[in-house]
């Protein structure tokens, strides 16, 4: 198996102008094509677009990546509170889980460094964090995209589109629009942005053993 991680690529990726479906102008002639055989009706495909593009705008891509990389920073806080017994967050629906991730564990309690203390609690956390993380950014997505595309309106749209142009038309015009206004999804965004607080952690060298978190973590597993 071949070393993905060889050359820049393997972490940055690479542009691939296929993956977009098309240029924006073939997108607007396929758009343009069910148009004209909609005839009177066009005014339905052009309030169709207006919303999509309403809702795919409605949060932004660095938003959702923020959003994430905060959600990190929350996290921290739970665990300097559950170490320190301060109590400040114990009304935050994770912190039973965080408190009980706690028990037991003497190899967090014997480091010297309160930083080390909280990392490895936060990293023995982050997985379980994560989907409690995504569910809430949902709830705040859907509400935002809905506050700017009414979603029911969009389908019934589609419906009378498609009972006049043919739905398999409209299913191109929809992956199209995916495709090309929908490059990176909010969801993985989101998750790349707590990822990217967790590899600070991970990162974090105890100055006690003069260790990185993930060296500590891999010894503490064998």
């Amino acid at each position: 198996m071949m070393n993905i991680f060889e050359t820049h690529q393997g972490f940055s990726g690479r542009f691939a102008p296929d993956s977009t479906g098309g240029t924006l102008q073939s997108l607007l002639t396929l758009a343009g094509d069910i148009r004209l055989k909609l005839g009177r009706q066009a005014y339905l495909l052009d309030s169709y677009l207006s919303l999509y593009l309403e809702g795919a705008n409605a949060m932004l891509a660095y938003e959702a990546g923020s959003d994430g990389f905060e959600r990190g920073g929350e996290l921290r806080s739970l665990c300097f509170d559950v170490l320190d017994r301060d109590g400040t967050e114990k009304d935050h629906p994770f912190y039973d889980t965080a408190l009980n991730a706690l028990i037991g564990r003497v190899d967090i309690m014997r480091c010297q460094e309160r930083q080390t203390r909280m990392n490895l609690l936060y990293a023995s956390l982050a997985d379980e964090f994560l989907p409690f993380a995504v569910k809430h950014f949902l709830r705040e997505a859907e509400s935002r995209i809905g506050d700017n595309c009414d979603v029911p309106k969009l389908a019934d749209l589609y419906r009378r589109i498609s009972d006049i142009a043919g739905e398999p038309l409209m299913e191109t015009l929809n992956l199209r629009l995916k495709q090309r206004f929908l490059i990176a999804p909010l969801v993985p965004v989101f998750e790349q942005g707590a990822t990217n607080d967790l590899l600070y952690c991970l990162l974090h060298r105890d100055s006690e053993t003069n260790k990185q978190i993930f060296q500590l973590l891999m010894e503490e597993q064998s």
